[in-house]
């Protein structure tokens, strides 16, 4: 009986509407037109954590500044990865990430 009740729920009734995702909250699955997040990466990451996140730059530059010797890493085309602009990440003399532009 439980059963034939549920089922009753998921089914649409003529001139019902039934909103965008819906049916993904039913099924668990996402729908195809929403785009998951690219990985966050954050201040205080290390390369390795971002390689991991983000795979190889396309461009490594070094950059002498007052503060000593910073890595600049390009990142652009990914969506998926970082959301599909350009992204610039700079790292300290440390190897830790400093700024995300």
């Amino acid at each position: 009986m439980a059963a034939i009740l549920l089922l009753g729920l998921t089914t649409c009734m003529p001139g019902q509407v039934v909103r965008p995702g819906a049916l993904s909250l039913l099924t668990g699955t996402a729908a195809a037109s929403e785009k998951p997040s690219p990985p966050a990466v954050t201040r205080g990451m290390t390369k390795e954590q971002v390689r991991m996140l983000w795979g190889e730059p396309v461009a490594v530059r070094k950059i002498r500044t007052c503060f000593g010797t910073q890595e600049e890493w390009v990142y652009r085309g990914d969506p998926q990865r970082y959301g599909g602009e350009e992204r610039t990440l700079r790292f300290d003399e440390d190897d830790v990430l400093d700024e995300i532009k």
